[in-house]
């Protein structure tokens, strides 16, 4: 005669299981990582350029196309959404997003906001403006580069001009706690005249160069971090593969 004892075995199984799963759960790190809010305006990326660009001047015969932003001071973050400045027109629209570009702004991401490929319409951040309106407005403009670091091929007029109060906003998630103003660093394409009271030899001038400081407003706990996930299931698999390599106990003969 046989007496089995795998059911008490699969019960010492099961509560071993369930308490170690309970374990994991209970010591698997709670990532949920904070989100911000940078916004800065369009005067103050002006005001920035004038304190911080190595051609101060330039800033009133320039009018501004592309503009890049990153945060610094953060060991740790990425971009959750950017938002494009508003303007009069769908036609005139800029677009907001992320972008790595290695040949013109290095190996880091930054956050893009720049007028759209192929408009023939676009708005211009610029203060260009000696008293009698801002020089580049109604002015055309195409050149020979790529977008969105140059204008690009085709040919585009501008028909209006962001007002100082333009807002420019981005995102991060970070599982740090941000505190205080932080410093942003600024790339810019701008179309420069050589004078600042009316177009003359306009050109393509990339990779502009400014500083501007912004303090990030707290919008609270995005999604759980994939490593918290990551974790827990590591976790039950290893909990599953130690059950299943436990050695079944032999039958007892009487």
């Amino acid at each position: 005669m046989h007496t089995g004892t795998n059911n008490g075995t699969k019960r010492e199984g099961n509560t071993l299981g369930l308490f170690l799963v309970g374990a994991l759960l209970f010591m698997a790190p709670a990532a949920r990582a904070n989100t911000y809010m940078f916004s800065v305006t369009g005067g103050e990326i002006l005001s920035a350029m004038t304190a911080t660009t190595d051609f101060p001047s330039n800033v009133t015969s320039s009018g501004y196309f592309a503009v890049f932003l990153q945060p610094t001071g953060i060991t740790s973050f990425t971009y959750a959404a950017e938002t494009a400045p508003s303007t009069s027109s769908p036609l005139t629209a800029w677009e907001a997003s992320t972008i790595t570009d290695y040949a013109n702004l290095g190996e880091v991401e930054w956050a893009r906001f720049s007028k759209q490929q192929n408009q023939s319409q676009v708005a211009l951040l610029s203060n260009a403006d000696p008293g009698s309106g801002n020089i580049w407005m109604n002015y055309t403009h195409m050149d020979n580069g790529s977008w969105p670091i140059s204008w690009g091929g085709t040919l585009g007029q501008i028909v209006e001009v962001f007002s100082a109060a333009t807002q420019f906003q981005f995102r991060i998630n970070t599982n740090e706690t941000l505190s205080g103003p932080y410093y942003l660093l600024g790339n810019a394409t701008s179309i420069f005249s050589s004078s600042p009271l009316t177009v003359v030899s306009p050109k393509t001038e990339p990779n502009i160069n400014f500083v501007i400081e912004a303090t990030p407003t707290y919008e609270g706990n995005a999604v759980p971090e994939p490593s918290t996930w990551v974790f827990t299931l590591a976790g039950l698999v290893v909990v599953l593969a130690a059950r299943h390599s436990v050695r079944k106990p032999q039958p007892v003969k009487d």
